[in-house]
């Protein structure tokens, strides 16, 4: 209720730009659900700028439109939520043997990395069917392949890793 309260107080002078710093902080999962309907609401019905501080990045996911990320009072990233995304085409896929499944689909052409076990990174212009259908013909059975987008989380801990890296090159 104090949330709502506070919001409304936020409204009363009709503002251009909204800033909320963690919307969601203390609600129950019901409040964070209402709490993110009402914030999409207000932008849409209004077309209110709204800017939101939050460290819940699956929230920012499902909120926000255009990203900054900060890390020590410096912006890192500024962008769409789209340019968070990798470039590489990865795949997740479950095979009968994964180390088998790499070595035919290397001898072919079809992939130009792998990692964990489970992802393959696919060379240019090559679909998904066309690894299925060659790891089918060389006898190794697919349980599941489905494209790999990186996650917000994993966008941002990528960023932090690279900006701390670089932060101990200037030094």
């Amino acid at each position: 209720m104090r949330a709502r309260l506070a919001l409304a107080q936020a409204l009363l002078p009709n503002p251009e730009l909204l800033i909320l710093d963690e919307p969601s902080d203390g609600l129950d999962p019901q409040g964070i659900h209402e709490m993110r309907h009402t914030i999409l609401r207000l932008h849409r019905e209004l077309n209110l700028t709204i800017l939101l501080s939050s460290h819940f990045l699956s929230e920012v996911e499902q909120i926000c439109t255009r990203i900054a990320v900060l890390n020590q009072g410096r912006m890192v990233f500024e962008g769409t939520l789209a340019e968070t995304k990798r470039r590489e085409q990865w795949v997740r896929i479950k095979v009968g043997d994964f180390v088998a499944a790499v070595a035919e689909l290397r001898n072919a052409g079809l992939i130009t990395e792998d990692k964990d076990g489970q992802l393959i990174a696919l060379a240019p212009k090559v679909a998904t069917d066309q690894v299925v259908r060659l790891l089918v013909e060389k006898g190794i059975s697919v349980l599941e392949i489905a494209p790999a987008e990186e996650t917000l989380e994993t966008f941002y801990l990528r960023l932090m890793a690279g900006s701390v890296a670089n932060g101990a090159r200037g030094k």
